[in-house]
């Protein structure tokens, strides 16, 4: 495994890429000559927000290391019992997170709110009792709620439901049955 060597000056990092003796190396910061070399851009630095997060899962499986030791040696649990576990734990903290998640999205990004849906009888029947009380009053052409009649040419009808709905019974039909 070949080692990555930095040189830091004024908070620039640039990398060493001569030879990997000491004298050479040595000779690079002495003489200067890290300054012909260019920086390493800075969301690659050492302390940029990408490189802490690669330091933190390294001690996160540091962290998971002791704990499967500390399960094995001291409690004498055997290893696909902390396989185990680790499989739980790991299964448990991503539905939760999924959990947070859509409800965060629910909350920033409402679904939109619809029209409760009617059975095709309902809508019959207000229809047929807006029709009648249209004709009582000479209001052929227009509907009750401002706009034009749905047989008029110039009115769109909307288009059907494409998702298919399950009709429910009325709760005295269910309650014969």
């Amino acid at each position: 495994m070949a080692l990555i060597l930095n040189s830091c000056k004024d908070g620039e990092f640039r990398r060493y890429q001569g030879p990997r003796t000491k004298s050479d190396f040595i000779n690079f910061i002495s003489e200067q000559e890290w300054k012909s070399v260019e920086p390493v851009s800075s969301w690659l630095g050492p302390s940029s927000f990408l490189m802490s997060s690669m330091s933190a899962l390294f001690q996160l499986s540091m962290w998971i290391r002791q704990c499967h030791t500390y399960f094995t040696e001291n409690l004498g649990i055997p290893n696909w019992g902390s396989y185990a576990i680790f499989a739980f734990v790991t299964l448990f903290s991503g539905l939760l997170l999924g959990l947070i998640m859509v409800f965060l999205a629910d909350c920033v990004c409402p679904s939109k709110k619809q029209r409760p849906y009617q059975h095709p009888h309902q809508r019959k029947l207000l229809e047929s009792a807006q029709h009648s009380k249209k004709k009582s009053e000479g209001l052929e052409g227009v509907n009750l709620d401002g706009g034009r009649d749905r047989g008029d040419p110039c009115y769109p009808v909307p288009p059907p439901n494409p998702v298919r709905q399950r009709v429910a019974k009325p709760e005295s039909e269910a309650e014969q049955s």
